[in-house]
């Protein structure tokens, strides 16, 4: 649910799918409806409406969370454009 340059700036989460919650809506059709899905945004205010957005469309969320505090409990967190 987030944007491009954040994922460079704080990083993600293994088996990361990203689309930014503008985004989401028009791009359901790229996400598993037979996986359990978290959400994840920069601080989890926007991981929660897409988490929202994904509940009324028939997925099953797990639940949202933020990406800061994710790292600050140190939860491995990977950077995908760094080579």
């Amino acid at each position: 649910m987030r944007e491009p340059k954040e994922l460079d700036e704080f990083g993600t989460i293994k088996g990361y799918v990203n689309i930014p919650l503008g985004q989401l809506e028009s791009r359901l059709n790229e996400i598993p409806k037979d996986k359990v899905i978290v959400t994840l945004c920069q601080r989890g205010v926007r991981a929660g409406k897409a988490g929202e957005l994904l509940m009324k469309n028939g997925y099953t969320v797990a639940g949202a969370c933020g990406i800061l505090d994710w790292k600050s409990k140190q939860k491995p967190v990977i950077y995908p454009n760094k080579k």
